[in-house]
């Protein structure tokens, strides 16, 4: 009989109804682990599809209670597909089996009455590379977290610094030549005191000698990455004031 035959038919019968060398195929390949529970609750037998996971649950399972083998958040969980009966729809968990060393090991399991003396099957997928891939998540999440709190820190104690600064300082966008920020006192002496330069193209706020200067200096310090000019004035001509631009 060719797989493709033997699919066909498997779809057209109750799970109860396969015939034994077909039940062992499908219990095999249709989980990492297969648990038959008894009506008390008990691990009857256990079948594993690695030999890593036969080695690390088989001796803690089998013969246990499932709710005394899995963690404490789990054990609604696990009554929960403990109540798995032929009438009702598959039940799907996941459970956190406890290990001796105080880890836990995660499984998803999907419970189904399929055995004729009412026991329950549960159907198993290791989710060891889940939750592995959730914490590095999680690890990153906390990590960006933290990142995200120092630079708020750095931007409060920048922005301090910026308000009470005694020079006045402007930062400019070098593309667009707008103020982007300035401190209250380049307001005060630069707007006017009733106006805030910021969005305003730069230089503002001196007269014309100072304007045709301080583009000269911008354009330096964008060529050099720094320029200074000793002496400009404001355009009431009541402020004189060395500029330096980085």
């Amino acid at each position: 009989m060719s797989m493709r035959v033997m699919v066909a038919q498997l779809r057209k019968l109750p799970l109860q109804e396969l015939p034994p060398q077909y039940l062992s195929a499908v219990l095999e390949a249709s989980a990492d682990v297969v648990l038959a529970i008894s009506k008390r609750g008990k691990i009857t037998a256990a079948t594993f599809s690695s030999g890593d996971l036969d080695a690390g649950l088989a001796g803690l399972l089998v013969g246990q209670r499932l709710v005394d083998t899995v963690s404490e958040d789990s054990v609604e969980k696990a009554e929960e597909l403990l109540s798995a009966t032929g009438d009702s729809d598959t039940i799907v968990r996941d459970l956190s089996h406890r290990l001796p060393d105080g880890g836990e090991f995660p499984i998803r399991y999907a419970a189904a009455s399929v055995f004729h003396d009412g026991r329950v099957a549960m159907f198993g997928r290791d989710l060891r590379a889940v939750a592995a891939l959730q914490q590095q998540v999680l690890d990153a999440q906390k990590a960006l977290e933290q990142d995200y709190w120092k630079l708020r820190n750095v931007e409060v104690r920048y922005r301090l610094l910026f308000q009470m600064a005694g020079d006045p300082l402007i930062i400019v966008d070098e593309a667009s030549r707008r103020v982007l920020e300035a401190n209250p006192l380049a307001d005060k002496l630069l707007g006017g005191g009733k106006r805030s330069i910021v969005g305003k193209v730069f230089p503002i706020g001196f007269d014309k000698q100072g304007v045709d200067a301080l583009r000269d200096l911008l354009l330096e310090a964008s060529a050099v990455g720094r320029a200074s000019y000793p002496s400009v004035h404001s355009a009431d001509a009541d402020h004189e004031f060395g500029v330096s631009a980085t």
